[in-house]
């Protein structure tokens, strides 16, 4: 069974974590098959409901939404020191929510470590103190390797992931803080030669000129989609076509 971590709607309709004593409550529940649980959650009796997914408690009676974020393992997950030199691990309790928050799809959580509240984007794969404002980057590792997905954004919207090369290149000139690098695409049909700009965050077909959004995330992904699919990432033009009065297309992409 999948690993999970538990939140519940706030006063403010937001999804806030329950601590890790709790969510150990209702994991260890639901993983024996318990559909209602009377428990205590940080000191207040409550009844939960997994089958409607809800907690109520069961003195003022206020019912509110609750939630299962899982992931099918938990990874390390680290964070760069103040110099900007060194990776250093997050303990257990936070990689198991983030692996849980990032394998089901959120863009960010916030989490309590040491007495401290963190705000964690999976986009930017960033965390920042939200009292002090400092921002860290991070990193997650798997299989005994660090590997963070680039994904760049579709004529449709939808983000598709670089393939596991070009995440390579582009995450080593991020790590480098260069502004900029250069990946090199060969379809077999032709080669395309793409800048991507760290700053701007977007990519640049050379050929074609045409930009497209471009994000770093901690969101694995079983199936990788390459840049070099011809049916998901081609900027070239298409051939104008002929008029009977011998005059061409002026659309161009």
């Amino acid at each position: 069974m999948s690993v999970g971590w538990w939140q519940y709607k706030d006063d403010d309709g937001e999804w806030a974590s329950h601590s890790s004593a709790d969510a150990k409550k209702l994991e260890d529940a639901l993983k024996d098959g318990e559909t209602d649980l009377k428990c205590k959650l940080s000191g207040r009796s409550y009844m939960i409901c997994f089958t409607a997914m809800t907690q109520k408690n069961t003195i003022s009676g206020t019912k509110r939404k609750i939630r299962r974020l899982k992931s099918k393992s938990v990874s390390k997950w680290l964070y760069q020191d103040d110099d900007g030199t060194s990776w250093l691990a997050l303990g257990s309790t936070e990689c198991n929510a983030l692996s849980c928050a990032a394998d089901s799809g959120l863009d960010r959580i916030k989490l309590i470590v040491n007495g401290n509240e963190y705000s964690f984007d999976f986009n930017k794969m960033t965390q920042m103190n939200t009292k002090s404002k400092t921002i860290r980057k991070i990193t997650r590792k798997t299989g005994g390797s660090t590997f963070m997905v680039w994904e760049w954004k579709g004529d449709h919207g939808g983000w598709i992931q670089y393939n596991p090369s070009h995440c390579k290149q582009i995450e080593k000139a991020y790590q480098a803080d260069e502004i900029k690098t250069k990946i090199q695409v060969d379809t077999g049909k032709r080669t395309t030669v793409y800048t991507i700009h760290f700053g701007l965050m977007e990519q640049r077909n050379k050929d074609t000129d045409q930009k497209r959004a471009i994000r770093r995330t901690g969101k694995l992904k079983t199936k990788p989609t390459p840049i070099d699919d011809d049916d998901s990432e081609d900027d070239t033009p298409p051939p104008k076509k002929k008029h009977k009065t011998g005059h061409s297309d002026d659309d161009t992409d």
